[in-house]
């Protein structure tokens, strides 16, 4: 279902973008690839190997200093990219949002492993139908009620993202550290 909707959303940002915003969409969406494991250093598989190897305690200091790792690393990619932003007047938004966003999708990284590790697939699984129903809401919303284009999208991307892993933490936290 999750792809059906994101298939929905092409088709939908297709007929209301330019070729030029599609393929500025585009961009960011290959950063946002990328972006997530630069923040963690590609580091997730640990996030599920201490899962089962630590006892409760120890996991949540782990926890904590994988968190506070990613937190000096984003701050690096950001002060990059607000250079690049300055360097790219045109496209500051665009070098300011793809940080944030690649930081929601580094803590749902870690969230997402804790659901699969505790057997939650299901959980999981709404979690990511969630975060696209969401997101298409919201492009629609910026594209054609607000009139925005590309960062219609990206605007409506980190507003998702946001949700969703608020939702997350609450309800996963109150549920694995409660």
């Amino acid at each position: 279902m999750t792809s059906g909707i994101g298939f929905l959303t092409v088709m939908y940002m297709t007929k209301n973008m330019t070729v030029e915003e599609f393929g500025i969409v585009g961009l960011f969406m290959a950063a946002l690839y990328i972006l997530p494991q630069l923040i963690s250093f590609s580091s997730i598989g640990l996030v599920s190997i201490n899962k089962v190897k630590l006892e409760n305690k120890e996991f949540i200091l782990f926890s904590k200093s994988y968190f506070t790792f990613g937190m000096v690393i984003f701050i690096i990619v950001f002060l990059i990219s607000l250079i690049g932003g300055i360097y790219f007047n045109d496209y500051l938004i665009l070098f300011i949002l793809i940080p944030l966003i690649a930081l929601i999708q580094y803590l749902s990284l870690f969230h997402n492993t804790e659901l699969i590790q505790d057997g939650k697939s299901k959980r999981f699984g709404t979690y990511r139908l969630m975060l696209a129903i969401i997101s298409f809401a919201f492009t629609v919303l910026a594209l054609s009620y607000f009139h925005l284009s590309w960062d219609g999208r990206l605007y409506a991307i980190l507003l998702s993202e946001f949700i969703k892993e608020d939702f997350e933490w609450r309800y996963l936290r109150g549920d694995i550290y409660g």
